[in-house]
């Protein structure tokens, strides 16, 4: 008997041995049968480090705009270092990868992204507006803006091929939109939700809608969740601001979503960290949209799936200073970033209520500017994810007493939709899949 079990002992050693791809995919099943992590980053807007000099063209062209564009390779080695310290099962960039769309900045990005994935953390992209057939590619030399090389629909799936493109397991013939099975619980319902340059609204055609119908059918046999990824909004996230960020065929999508059983859709855009809710037939649908890591306050999501528990999703800031100090970088900005930045947002990312500001006649120089800094502060807090009583201390302030005194106007109705929207904090949501 012992000589029985002995032999049968051998023999498995043996077949494994000479099977090795069977222990990897029994490990990779193990790992995926309980609670999974993935990243989800929006609107990297990456710029190589070839297309710019830090001269007078760059710099003003970073003043005119509201992201960092120079740190954007700093942004991403900070965030590498987060997927190597916690080795989320995969990561999601929901669309605008580039800044302007240049292959060079393309080529670069998937480089940077198989240092990724050789950690073991499998990656995932779609496209965003500024990524495809982008006319104003550009690289800056001195005092000049020059044109540069832009890319394809087709050149976005060659140099992406190897995240998501090549092992999809369902594509849609219409559009860049691909299904991805990650493990048997799950799926990635990638979705390219781009119009054609330079259109920057969006919308999922109807071959692109049947086609999800099909993925629906495929998860429901199999009894698998789909989580949805997608670079425009799939509904308003904004009183204020929703033309060319909600796609177009919004309400369409919505009750799509719900009868393919979806609870979570992640998207990008509008760079707001914001998150809505759809009901439907006694179900809650929700738009999850990530804010632009090269914007503050500079952070991802993390979403966490449990078969038996739900949801869990939550934002990450990237620690810029940890890294400029760990790496002897001697850059004041980097080395002073929270400063830095909030203070470059509430320049550059304020200029329009400033502007409606200083035409308010009723208002003396001195407090237009109690105004402006009460509004700045609203803003930074807004994009961070913060609405309603999270905002109490500002609503105690001088400044804001003076906005509610004002007649009607753009930067009063844009400051109060911020006191009255769907939820306080909007870094952090729980689903329970028991409720």
């Amino acid at each position: 008997m012992k000589k029985t079990i002995l032999l049968i002992l051998v023999c498995i050693i043996i077949f494994f041995l000479v099977n090795p791809d069977i222990i990897s995919q029994m490990a990779f099943k193990i790992k995926f049968g309980d609670d999974l992590i993935l990243y989800v980053v929006s609107d990297l807007h990456y710029l190589s480090e070839k297309l710019y000099d830090n001269g007078e063209a760059f710099n003003k062209y970073v003043e005119s705009g509201d992201k960092l564009l120079q740190y954007t390779e700093v942004f991403l080695n900070v965030f590498k270092e987060k997927v190597l310290e916690n080795k989320p099962d995969f990561v999601v960039f929901a669309g605008d990868l580039t800044s302007n769309g240049s292959k060079v900045s393309h080529m670069d990005l998937s480089d940077k992204l198989s240092e990724i994935e050789d950690s073991g953390t499998k990656v995932y992209v779609i496209p965003g507006n500024h990524d495809l057939n982008n006319t104003r590619s550009i690289y800056f030399d001195k005092e000049e803006v020059h044109r540069s090389e832009n890319i394809s629909n087709e050149d976005f799936v060659d140099i992406y091929g190897q995240f998501g493109y090549n092992e999809a397991a369902f594509r849609d013939k219409e559009s860049l939109s691909y299904l991805a099975k990650p493990n048997d619980k799950v799926w990635l319902l990638m979705l390219d939700s781009t119009k054609p340059y330079p259109y920057s609204g969006g919308r999922l055609e109807k071959s692109t809608l049947e086609w999800v119908k099909e993925c629906s059918n495929l998860a429901k046999e199999e009894d698998v969740k789909m989580i949805a990824v997608m670079h425009h909004s799939l509904v308003d996230h904004s009183k204020i601001i929703n033309f060319n960020y909600t796609i177009d065929n919004s309400k369409e999508v919505v009750e799509l979503m719900h009868k393919s059983d979806i609870d979570i859709v992640l998207t990008g855009h509008i760079h707001l960290q914001d998150i809505k809710s759809n009901e439907y037939e006694g179900r809650t649908l929700y738009d999850i949209s990530t804010s632009c890591i090269s914007i503050y306050p500079h952070q991802f999501g993390q979403l966490s799936y449990s078969p038996w528990e739900g949801y869990e999703y939550k934002t990450m800031k990237l620690n810029m200073e940890e890294y400029a100090k760990t790496n002897n970088m001697k850059n004041e900005s980097l080395e002073k970033f929270e400063v830095y930045s909030e203070n470059f947002f509430k320049v550059n990312c304020c200029k329009n209520q400033k502007n409606c500001v200083e035409d308010i006649e009723s208002l003396s120089e001195d407090e237009k500017a109690k105004v402006v800094e009460t509004v700045s502060e609203m803003n930074k807090m807004y994009f961070a994810g913060y609405r309603n009583e999270a905002l109490n201390k500002i609503t105690e302030t001088e400044g804001f007493k003076l906005l509610e005194s004002i007649e009607d106007c753009p930067v009063k109705r844009y400051a109060m939709a911020i006191l009255n929207d769907e939820r306080a904090d909007n870094n952090i949501l729980i689903i329970n899949f028991a409720e």
